[in-house]
């Protein structure tokens, strides 16, 4: 999924719990929604989380970082439990570690050199043997010392990148929660209350900004934001649905398109304590598709639909939801994820290879 959409995920999750219906104004709500989401997650160091998506088990591992939930990447986490020498060094001490090696491997190999001319043994099947080691068609086919000295060093670089990337990654979600933070602050001054309505049997008080014209970029092109609207619980002061619409522009081309997300049956977790999570949330992105797609959609509809009826039967058992989706995508050019979170607990640290690859089960 986009950058763009990513970050406006994130405007609509830092806008969590509670309103007072006795606000002043729309930025009270807001203010008051902020507040009371810092006091929830009072205590949590990190969050452990299995959810159900489109049929398949997906975990995701958060931790505390610079004040805002950081989700944490699978192989991450898996390297921090590999516990070796390599997992613990810096990235500093691994270009030293390798930058060494490279140094003394050309030594290595050109001491081992003159010792075989001396000894005598460079003529006839060994000395082919000895050349093609240290002359290999390929560096990683090399046995030679030094080469595999050179090997080792190229693994150590590549740990080091890693190490460095992990570390850019939590630089970057830091920058993204802080400017979604400032997002905030813009979008209050424009937000009113709307008046109070009912949502799936829940009285619900509404607020909402018009004609923000706040400007998203990312690879995918840029969004333009032009409203928004926040139902929260009058009686449990949870934010039950965001919704926001504006124009994406890629290229010379643009479209309208609606962003909404409604959550349901909020419940904590085990050792969570004030921690209140919905159990069930559904993101609808209407105008998601741009023609080309929605004209390639529609030609593999139309191929599906001209297989006889026991294929049809198979293809749609074997893609299960994702083949709903796609019916709904042709039909309606919008896009509907439903989120189940199965399991949900805090302060227990991240889980370990075993419990990862058990949570990734369809």
């Amino acid at each position: 999924m986009s950058r763009i959409f990513l970050t406006l995920f994130g405007l609509l999750l830092a806008a969590v719990p509670p309103a007072s219906t006795a606000a002043e104004s729309g930025a009270d709500v807001i203010d008051r929604m902020i507040e009371a989401e810092a006091g929830s997650y009072a205590g949590i160091e990190n969050l452990y989380q299995v959810s159900r998506i489109m049929g398949h088990r997906v975990p995701e591992y958060y931790e505390m970082h610079g004040g805002y939930l950081r989700q944490v990447p699978v192989g991450e986490l898996l390297e921090r439990q590999q516990e070796t020498a390599i997992s613990q060094a810096t990235p500093e001490q691994l270009t030293m570690a390798a930058d060494s090696l490279r140094a003394y491997s050309g030594r290595v190999d050109a001491a081992i050199r003159d010792e075989i001319a001396e000894s005598g043994v460079a003529q006839g099947a060994m000395g082919n043997i000895i050349r093609m080691a240290s002359n290999p068609p390929e560096e990683w086919l090399t046995s030679s010392p030094g080469g595999m000295m050179n090997l080792y060093a190229t693994m150590l670089d590549a740990a080091r990148d890693a190490r460095e990337a992990n570390d850019e990654q939590k630089s970057s979600d830091l920058a993204e929660n802080i400017a979604n933070d400032q997002l905030i602050e813009q979008v209050k001054s424009e937000t009113r209350i709307i008046g109070h309505t009912n949502l799936d049997g829940y009285d619900v008080i509404e607020i909402g900004a018009d004609d923000l014209e706040l400007r998203q970029q990312s690879d995918d092109g840029e969004f333009v934001i032009e409203s928004l609207r926040i139902l929260v619980d009058e009686t449990n002061h949870f934010a039950r649905q965001f919704r926001i619409e504006g124009t994406l522009r890629q290229g010379k081309e643009s479209r309208a398109m609606t962003i909404e997300r409604t959550d349901s049956n909020f419940a904590g977790g085990d050792n969570c304590g004030d921690l209140m999570r919905p159990r069930q949330s559904v993101m609808r992105l209407a105008g998601a598709l741009d023609p080309q797609q929605q004209a390639e959609l529609d030609a593999a509809r139309a191929q599906l639909a001209a297989l006889p009826p026991e294929q049809q039967a198979m293809m749609k058992q074997m893609m299960g939801k994702q083949f709903e989706m796609i019916e709904n995508m042709a039909a309606s050019g919008g896009i509907e994820i439903v989120t189940d979170v199965l399991e949900l607990r805090c302060n227990a640290g991240p889980p370990d290879a075993e419990e990862l690859a058990s949570d990734t089960r369809l």
